[in-house]
């Protein structure tokens, strides 16, 4: 039996049926996952938001230079997910129409997991996202005695049909630590040392992700985060808070609906899976883009040799390289063909 009762609000319309947010701690978890692997065969979109203690290690680089390479920006990512652990993590399914699960009632249901692990009196946290969080309603001390154990949250995922599927499709906004703090939990280690494993374990467990931060860079007059987004389409929450991970899971999913169908024709897009902002592999504006396991461990090697080759670092990578792969068919042949120019180059 649920902890108090569900969080419920009126959807945009006078006919919209109610949307709850179906509150999980320890004592309904079960329950509560029972619930999401009936629903995820005719809803089978999934929209992912985190709250965590925030940043507690920072870039020594006061002008964030450094973050803007994806791998000393994993290497951050992984400092603080492997010293930190999650709050609250929001679930909403949908079909690709954007219809959430009735179960037969009078209502349509998200879902926020309040866990049990973080403490406050002796875990790392920012101060200021802390206040920020109960600001917008989180009650520490409930979470600390009621929550959810993050082990078995990890347990009953891998078996809830969400994971490993491609026919699933997860949809997260500036999700390097979202899905940092989730593949943690499922592996029950810390994140791996280097960014190309923990993008193999990411395309392992969600085979099909679109970071809706990501895809902006694509779509003209778009930029910021969530809520500005949001704002500047001329969209209003649905249900909750910012900083609920239940309302920004479902924030979310509108944001990617609206940019996919407005921007990307409702399939354009889809060659932007699999590519989480921050962690992109970019130079100088260029990016070069992986999808699948193969592309992943391909383009790192070639990222890995072109930026670490010392004649490639005494040059101009804007007359030498144009690293735009992202629009190329054959790709396997393309990089096969970067392979052979960078050993001409070391040979000369």
């Amino acid at each position: 039996m649920c902890l108090g009762r569900a969080t419920t609000f009126s959807g945009a319309g006078a006919v919209a049926k109610p949307i709850v947010i179906r509150q999980v701690w320890s004592s309904n978890l079960e329950s509560e996952f029972h619930l999401i692997r009936s629903a995820i065969p005719d809803y089978p979109f999934v929209s992912m938001d985190t709250e965590f203690p925030g940043v507690v290690f920072h870039s020594v680089d006061p002008c964030h230079q450094n973050n803007r390479n994806p791998l000393n920006h994993y290497l951050l990512l992984k400092e603080n997910v492997d010293a930190t652990t999650l709050i609250q993590l929001g679930f909403t399914l949908t079909d690709s129409d954007g219809n959430l699960p009735e179960f037969g009632t009078e209502s349509r249901y998200i879902w926020e997991f309040n866990f049990k692990d973080f403490d406050l009196m002796s875990d790392p946290h920012s101060v200021t996202s802390i206040e920020l969080l109960r600001t917008q309603g989180v009650d520490f001390e409930k979470n600390r005695e009621f929550g959810v154990d993050a082990r078995l949250f990890g347990e009953l995922l891998m078996g809830s049909a969400l994971v490993c599927d491609d026919k699933v499709c997860w949809v997260t906004f500036h999700s390097g630590y979202d899905f940092g703090y989730v593949i943690r939990i499922l592996t029950g280690k810390k994140l791996p040392e280097e960014l190309k494993d923990f993008m193999v374990l990411l395309e392992v467990f969600f085979p099909v992700v679109y970071d809706v931060k990501y895809l902006i860079k694509f779509c003209n007059s778009l930029y910021g985060g969530l809520d500005q987004v949001a704002l500047r389409l001329g969209m209003e929450r649905d249900v909750g808070k910012g900083h609920q991970a239940g309302s920004d899971s479902l924030l979310t999913w509108r944001v990617f609906h609206r940019i996919r169908d407005t921007f990307f024709g409702g399939i354009d897009h889809e060659k932007h899976a699999g590519v989480l902002y921050g962690l992109e592999i970019i130079k100088d504006n260029n990016v070069l883009f992986f999808g699948s396991q193969w592309r992943h461990l391909k383009l790192f090697e070639v990222w890995e040799k072109i930026f670490s080759n010392p004649w490639c670092q005494r040059t101009t990578p804007k007359k030498e390289f144009r690293c735009v792969l992202l629009e190329l068919t054959d790709l396997e042949q393309k990089v096969d063909h970067w392979m052979l120019g960078l050993l001409d180059i070391e040979k000369s």
